[in-house]
């Protein structure tokens, strides 16, 4: 993860002493599972210095940012500023070792706030507005497994070609992690909403 945000000396004039504001403010970052760093508002300056930026390898999902000052001296009201704060990540490797009926724990969020993978998936069945689906490139890819019978099949006991055109329909069971995990057996249901192609 990267962390890219502007900062500069605050506070109101008579909040900040002339020592604080010309020797900078501290202020300290940390990502959950990152190290802690140090930073400190341009010495002197009360201009906004762009783009500093903070990277860390994040050990969850939705990673915990912190900025807290380190401003030990004069009035409370007299810190760093930050302004433009934003964040982007390098998704980690794809594990393409995880056996298709054995899928991790699915997660669900409503905004910034984390909510059961029950309650999203009765929101997003309630309705087919209610929810787009889209597909992650950076985690779908295409895998081979053992062939499974889908329809009828024919033995052919003579040695002429056999044609015979037929819909076939699959008959396979889904695997998902909602049912896997979370007994949401809604993937069963063709007709479910959450069954969008």
């Amino acid at each position: 993860m990267t962390v890219t945000f502007d900062d500069r000396t605050g506070g109101a004039n008579r909040s900040c002493g002339k020592e604080q504001i010309d020797a900078g403010q501290p202020y300290t970052l940390q990502g959950s599972g990152g190290t802690k760093r140090s930073f400190t508002t341009e010495p002197g300056g009360t201009d906004w210095r762009r783009d500093q930026s903070y990277t860390f390898t994040a050990d969850e999902n939705e990673p915990l940012i912190t900025f807290a000052s380190a401003q030990t001296k004069g009035r409370w009201d007299c810190g760093p500023l930050l302004a433009k704060v934003r964040a982007s990540q390098v998704p980690p490797p794809v594990d393409k070792t995880v056996p298709k009926n054995r899928l991790p724990e699915p997660e669900a969020f409503q905004g910034n706030e984390r909510i059961t993978a029950q309650k999203a998936a009765d929101h997003c069945a309630s309705a087919r507005s209610n929810c787009a689906f889209t597909v992650d490139k950076e985690y779908s890819y295409t895998y081979y497994d053992t062939s499974r019978v889908v329809g009828e099949a024919y033995l052919n006991c003579t040695r002429n070609t056999v044609s015979h055109e037929r819909q076939v329909k699959y008959t396979g069971r889904a695997y998902d992690n909602l049912s896997q995990s979370a007994d949401i057996e809604r993937l069963a249901n063709p007709k479910d909403n959450l069954n969008q192609p």
